[in-house]
């Protein structure tokens, strides 16, 4: 990072008078047509229903409530409102006589008033959070009977505070221009009769994604719990999809600045750095005006990092969301060091952190695409982005399955290499079943293959099951068997050509003076080949049960056999290559 970046940097954070890396540093950019003139009045009319409003005292964080608003940007690791903007941290009062004197003045207007088209009665409740440059009240649309947010400034009333104000209009007129379901719907922008600028909102029930994924400290995570969480981070793509359309880009994606309701509603909030790639569209600031640093030092890209206004696009929203995902494997955001200046470094370096061996190696390569630092490698399109994400969950079924599958088939090879060494009636008192566990290996991979065809461990421990299948056949001495497994895999395009070989040298000292299971299968099940529904793979499975029964009398093999064992091979080692 070079020496104009850094002070960039330290200016920015001492007018911010907050050194934290989960905070979003905002830009001084304001778009030009922004304008306080043209604002309806929000008329306060009485403080609703609960007698003890909060008006704040100088505190950093409002007292936690069952409902939670994370525009405010306000986030603790304890707390669960979002964090805060660092931009004025230092301006935490509400002007109590402020409140004061819309309330009486409320009581006292005409109630004409209540019908005119530039009137809005509103009713606070109470305060459900605060940050940095505002405060979020629950309150009520008198009009419509309806719960709603209100979110007005702290300090509205200073001088300097006119760039604020307009930031603040900024901000809810790009939330308000994308209409989408993921996206934190926008009620009304007005004035208080101070002329000091509110929003109305949506009222959210829920929690801030921050704190789901803090709820949760184990180090390993369940399928359904990471499933839960790729199915938010899903939503949030569709909310970014189509914003991009709209060419707006967000910038400061986070976890706190994502909603959950109480219902599985996903919004995405806190659109108070977003920046137009159309020169045409006035709503917010364009890209090219950005010329310092803003973000998230723990989540940022590079180009935030560096202030290049110029590189912002879509592909800076797909790399916040893969530090996203990165804090949803590993449990902490991508830039964590010693100090703030630490995490900067790491973003505007494009450090690319580790992953623990355990994590699916599909998600590590989803994760690893998106932070790289050079937006070219990374996914261009928020599309692009969420199919990967849709192709893992389809893969992580098949993933699980596989895995569970490789288990029972590390416990087949152990058996087979046994059966090298010791004597058949050894291995037979510890594995009364020797090809149970192939059975069950082969048809999980068949059932993860059925779900991923492409799914390569799959295929390779149903490549490796049929051979050890094949050759616990040949150590068992079912040669009709063996055939079949070789039918199987020739028609599968498998090369058993040396597979082949070794049947035929087992055949060439074998004794077949006995009738074989294929002999017993043919003559006893003949006639059932013309009745419908006839499954002669089935039928084997039953024969070879009957048949080793009959060899009893040597060797009791009838436990090496399960009732379906054909049906294990034949059908789905045929599903699978």
């Amino acid at each position: 990072m070079n020496s104009n970046i850094e002070n960039a940097w330290k200016t920015i954070v001492t007018n911010a008078t907050v050194e934290d890396a989960e905070f979003t540093y905002k830009t001084n950019s304001v778009a030009e047509k922004t304008s306080l003139m043209d604002l309806p009045t929000l008329t306060i009319r009485s403080k609703g229903e609960d007698d003890k409003v909060k008006l704040p005292e100088i505190v950093d964080h409002a007292a936690a409530t069952e409902e939670y608003y994370p525009n405010t940007n306000e986030e603790t690791s304890n707390q669960e409102d979002t964090m805060p903007t660092v931009a004025d941290k230092k301006r935490v009062i509400i002007d109590d006589d402020l409140y004061a004197a819309a309330v009486s003045s409320s009581f006292h207007q005409d109630t004409s008033s209540v019908h005119s088209n530039s009137f809005s009665t509103l009713e606070i409740h109470k305060e459900i959070a605060r940050g940095g440059m505002g405060v979020v009240l629950k309150g009520q649309q008198n009009s419509l009977q309806r719960d709603i947010a209100i979110k007005k400034l702290l300090n509205a009333e200073d001088e300097q505070a006119v760039d604020e104000k307009k930031k603040f209009v900024m901000e809810a007129r790009v939330t308000a221009f994308l209409d989408h379901p993921n996206i934190i719907p926008i009620h009304e922008l007005g004035v208080d009769h101070d002329g000091n600028p509110l929003i109305t909102m949506k009222l959210v029930r829920g929690k801030s994604w921050k704190q789901i994924l803090g709820e949760n400290t184990s180090e390993e995570y369940s399928p359904d719990y990471m499933k839960e969480q790729i199915n938010i981070l899903i939503n949030v793509c569709n909310a970014l999809s189509y914003a991009h359309s709209k060419n707006i880009i967000h910038n400061d994606l986070k976890p706190a600045n994502i909603m959950v309701g109480e219902f599985g509603e996903v919004f995405v909030m806190d659109w108070g750095i977003a920046v137009t790639t159309d020169e045409n569209n006035a709503i917010t600031i364009h890209r090219s005006t950005i010329q310092s640093p803003m973000g998230t030092p723990h989540y940022m890209a590079p180009e935030l990092a560096m202030g290049q206004g110029d590189v912002i696009g879509s592909w800076t929203d797909t790399y916040l969301l893969g530090a996203i995902l990165y804090r949803i494997l590993m449990g902490r955001p991508p830039h964590v060091a010693d100090n703030l200046w630490g995490c900067i470094s790491l973003s505007a370096e494009g450090n690319i952190p580790p992953f623990r061996d355990d994590i699916p190696e599909e998600l590590v390569e989803i994760c690893t695409k998106s932070l790289q630092r050079n937006p070219d490698d990374r996914y261009h399109t928020m599309d692009q982005f969420k199919k990967a994400l849709q192709d893992f969950k389809v893969h992580w079924e098949s993933i699980q399955i596989t895995e569970d599958s490789q288990e029972y088939l590390v416990m087949g090879r152990q058996i087979y290499k046994d059966l090298q060494v010791k004597s058949k009636e050894e291995v037979l008192k510890e594995h009364p079943n020797p090809y149970c566990p192939l059975s069950r290996a082969l048809f999980g991979f068949g059932e993860a293959l059925r779900i991923w065809p492409e799914n390569p461990k799959a295929l390779a421990g149903n490549r490796e099951g049929a051979v050890l299948y094949f050759k616990l056949g040949l150590i068992d001495k079912n040669y009709d068997l063996c055939r079949m497994v070789l039918a199987k895999t020739k028609e599968f395009g498998y090369d058993a050509s040396e597979l082949e070989e070794e049947l035929q040298q087992h055949l060439e000292t074998a004794d077949l003076g006995k009738d074989s299971p294929r002999e017993h299968f043919n003559n006893e099940f003949a006639y059932r080949e013309t009745t419908p529904g006839f499954d002669p793979e089935m039928a084997f499975g039953e024969t070879m049960v009957a048949t080793k029964k009959k060899e009893s009398s040597t060797v009791d093999y009838s436990k090496w056999v399960v009732v379906g064992i054909a049906v294990l091979v034949g059908i789905f080692i045929g599903k699978l290559f």
